[in-house]
């Protein structure tokens, strides 16, 4: 689009503007088309005929086309008719065409006027200071240089422009040189990232009345990233601070010379015995540093500071965890919704997509379905469709249909189709088919398009995507790069297929950086594109896009403090590098891409996954979750265990389930622990549209009751320190560092639910299982199945070992006395015993098992 728009017309009107001038559809075609040439125009009378071929609903979408379009009433009113109510296909036809037409000079139109707000900005900042919202010298100069080589309304000197756009890049790049001196080199180039450098290279070398619409909104992003550095060297992105960076990194490091410095800390006489050879190592990796998760490595680092490192790093992850999770439950509501108005039954779904099967969800096991028949219990399977594409016929279910017909919606999806091919599922591996033309689209679309309740969850996507993801991710590229990242109409997630099977590539990546590029056009591949089942696309596209939304900000901000040279220095300096080291592991691994497993990975993948469900289902686990939540009183005052005396009414659960969206997601999505979350996956589906699931998953959800029960004391204890104006010791000292006195804040208002969810939440990460990448260690980090065989159940007992873990290095490093020191780790290896005795009598009594001191003790601390 855009590339067929001749120059004169991209400066005034096509068609008459009086309303009194009337042209039928024909008239208008000529009008349009005049002058363009012969092969421009049958590109558009061909682009067309694919459009109508395609799309389910033709007039929404050119009602859509034609909001953008500055024409009279009458000529969109005889547009429209001739594309829902046409006399003749050659009339619907040229009706389109005119309407495509239209609609890219709409968009260099509005491209331009983009661009002139944009140099309206810059201008409009000349002469201010930079209190006044103006701009850096240094950025002003080389913006200008590039501003007033473009002549909006004349033709562009090229050397002059070409001078221009080459002493910007070198500008730039002395710039990211400047940052690698303060900054970590991987850092500085993503703070000025080589697709800015691209952006500035493919500036066009001609006058805007020249370029077309993509080439202006390329040229506009440009000076739009080029404008947000000013910004953005000097802030740190973090709304929670809204402090300038060098403020924040020079307290950091200010904080940091009160840190006594290790080899002080090993001369201790008291600690000396627990640093020597063979000793020291087990420390290390069972309650040391190789086991300490983000939130205690900082705690370790920063001598137990509630300081900056505290605040930027565990304190925003937390906050970013609430925010993805208020993302993925607003885009689960409306599926819901959906469902419920559209009376979408189970027995449905499962016509659909195998996925919402309970018990078997593949064609194998006939045997078991037969001997399931006996009781039953579901002997159906997912029915497929061939689809006959060239000379292949290729069976789909319902399900991957909807997700074919999803990308025949976006036209930047067809074309790549139709270019590369698509890859579908046959069994274990994947087929690769060519030949796809717009004829299987229309193939594939009267199938869809015969099941209501199939359109109804398209539509549902749609609106996620449009109305949900776009906003939000939007929002937050503004504050990071200036832009908007989310620009594409009618998306649907593009997966491509490598047969040579490079890591990563089969895998359904959901980092950080893979939900950058969606909603956003792609430059294009050769691989074919995945038809996978709808579901799996949907689903996984709101986790993935969740964690830009919500986790974006914080690593930013999170990268920039620990990639500050002068402060890692001053870090290593102190003696702590190995664990800054264990800390950028841990923080890498969030934005890691999930690879693909090994075979030996996979099964003991399978093998984990039903050693794990055997052994969440016994009650002594169910028990010793329970256990955990006398760890609470090593963050908040004991006085509040009265408060627990009383069992937790319905109308408390429900008031947290509406306003504490982190308790919602772990209830709803059994995310109770690592090993929790990973067997969640498997009935994901299930869970989101019906709020049910496997039935080998039921055997385990006890636990997700107990841990319910066991969050929902942390809101319990919250809501009673917020009442109290008499708090006493950590209790007091927590809300003292928050400099608020909950209990003035109006009850149920929205302060009131912002300050007891960071409150509760805080208690939760810091004493419970938990199942987030910064809760895992070293040891615990990653998918690798077979290095997790030997930490499966570590989450358990990580915590009471991290609470000591912080305890004593609250008191090396004096801010607590020895006999609190004594307490509070008194306190933490009662969990454990606690535990161990109750495990021990609930074996016994149901297992008949003998056991001996040794065993009891080696239990409490494994």
């Amino acid at each position: 689009s855009g590339n067929l728009v001749p120059k004169p017309e991209r400066r005034a009107p096509l068609l008459p503007v009086e309303e009194k001038v009337t042209l039928n559809v024909r008239q208008m075609l000529t009008t349009v088309m005049k002058s363009v040439s012969k092969a421009s125009a049958k590109a558009y009378l061909q682009g067309a005929r694919d459009i109508i071929a395609i799309h389910r609903n033709l007039a929404k979408f050119a009602n859509n086309l034609l909001g953008k379009i500055d024409i009279t009433k009458a000529q969109r009113r005889t547009l429209m008719n001739a594309v829902s109510k046409p006399r003749t296909p050659a009339q619907q036809v040229a009706a389109m065409a005119t309407i495509q037409r239209l609609a890219d000079v709409a968009a260099h139109t509005e491209s331009v006027r983009q661009l002139k707000k944009t140099m309206a900005f810059i201008n409009r900042r000349v002469g201010r200071t930079m209190q006044e919202g103006g701009i850096r010298p240094e950025y002003l100069i080389k913006i200008q240089e590039l501003s007033n080589a473009i002549s909006l309304k004349g033709k562009a000197a090229v050397s002059k422009f070409n001078s221009a756009v080459n002493s910007l890049k070198n500008h730039v790049a002395k710039m990211r040189e400047g940052l690698a001196g303060q900054y970590e080199r991987a850092f500085a180039e993503e703070l000025l990232p080589p697709r800015l450098f691209e952006r500035i290279g493919e500036i066009p070398v001609k006058s805007v009345q020249d370029m077309t619409a993509e080439e202006v909104l390329e040229l506009n992003n440009a000076l739009k990233l080029l404008l947000h550095l000013n910004r953005a060297k000097n802030k740190i992105i973090l709304d929670r601070t809204a402090r300038d960076a060098a403020a924040v990194l020079n307290k950091a490091i200010e904080e940091m010379t009160n840190v006594k410095d290790v080899s002080v800390l090993e001369s201790d006489a008291r600690t000396a015995q627990h640093r020597r050879g063979s000793l020291r190592t087990l420390r290390n990796w069972t309650a040391g540093r190789e086991n300490h998760d983000v939130e205690t490595l900082v705690d370790t680092i920063s001598g137990g500071q509630f300081g900056t490192m505290f605040e930027v790093i565990p304190e925003s992850l937390s906050y970013g965890r609430g925010v993805q999770a208020e993302y993925i439950l607003a885009a689960n509501d409306h599926l819901r919704s959906v469902m419920v108005a559209n009376n979408i039954s189970m027995t449905e779904l499962q016509q659909m997509s195998p996925a919402f099967f309970r018990v078997l969800k593949t064609e194998k096991g006939l045997g078991a379905r037969e001997l399931l028949s006996n009781f039953g219990l579901e002997t159906v399977i997912t029915p497929k469709n061939a689809i006959q594409i060239g000379n292949t016929s290729v069976d789909f279910t319902l399900a991957e249909l909807m997700s074919f017909y999803m990308h025949g919606q976006a036209g930047y999806n067809i074309r790549e189709i139709i270019k590369s091919g698509i890859a579908v599922r046959a069994g274990n591996t994947m087929n690769r088919i060519k030949d796809v033309t717009t004829k299987t689209f229309t193939q594939i679309a009267k199938i869809v398009e015969a099941n209501p309740k199939a359109i109804a969850l398209m539509e549902a996507a749609a609106f996620i995507h449009e109305t949900i993801a776009k906003p939000s991710i939007n929002q937050v590229s503004k504050d990071l790069k200036g832009i908007d990242l989310a620009q594409v109409d009618n998306y649907w997630h593009i997966e491509r297929w490598s047969s040579g099977g490079v890591a990563g590539t089969e895998a359904y990546r959901i980092s950080l950086l893979e939900s950058e590029g969606r909603l956003q056009e792609r430059t294009g591949g050769k691989n074919p594109i995945k038809i996978l089942d709808f579901f799996e696309v949907l689903l996984n596209d709101i986790q993935s896009i969740s964690e830009y939304v919500g986790m974006a900000k914080p690593y930013r901000s999170i990268k920039m403090l620990l990639n500050y040279k002068p402060l890692r220095n001053t870090i290593i300096q102190k003696g702590y590098e190995p664990n800054l080291k264990n800390l950028d592991t841990l923080i890498a691994f969030t934005e890691e891409n999930i690879s693909s497993n090994t075979r030996i990975d996979s099964l003991f993948g399978g093998i984990l996954r039903g050693t794990t469900r055997a052994v969440l289902a016994m009650p002594h686990i169910m028990v010793g979750q329970y256990v955990s939540t006398g760890g609470y009183f090593l963050e908040a005052d004991g006085k509040y265990r009265t408060a627990l005396r009383i069992a937790a009414t319905k109308a408390t659960e429900q008031r947290y389930l509406d306003n504490w969206a982190f308790f919602r997601l772990r209830r709803e999505g059994g995310l109770t622990s690592r090993v929790m979350g990973e067997i969640a996956q498997s009935d994901k589906a299930l869970r989101v549209l019906l709020g049910s699931k496997d039935l080998v998953n039921y055997f385990i959800s006890g636990i997700n009751h107990v841990d319910s029960r066991a969050i929902i004391e942390a809101g319990r204890i919250t809501e009673a320190e917020m009442a109290d104006r008499n708090r006493k010791g950590k209790s007091k000292e927590y809300w003292d560092r928050q400099g608020i006195e909950p209990s003035d804040v109006e009850f149920e208002s929205e302060e009131y639910w912002d300050i007891f969810r960071k409150r509760a939440t805080y208690l939760v990460r810091r004493t419970q299982p938990m199942f987030t990448p910064e809760h895992r260690s070293v040891l615990t980090a990653g998918k690798d199945p077979t290095k997790r065989m030997f930490t499966l159940f570590r989450s358990y007992v990580d915590q009471p070992l991290r609470i000591m873990a912080r305890t004593l290095t609250a008191y090396r490093n004096g801010t607590i006395s020895w006999t609190d020191m004594s307490a509070q780790i008194g306190t933490a290896m009662s969990l454990f015993i606690f535990h161990s005795i109750i495990t021990n009598i609930i074996k016994q009594i149901l297992f008949k098992e003998d056991r001996d001191l040794r065993e009891y003790v080696l239990d409490a601390f494994t």
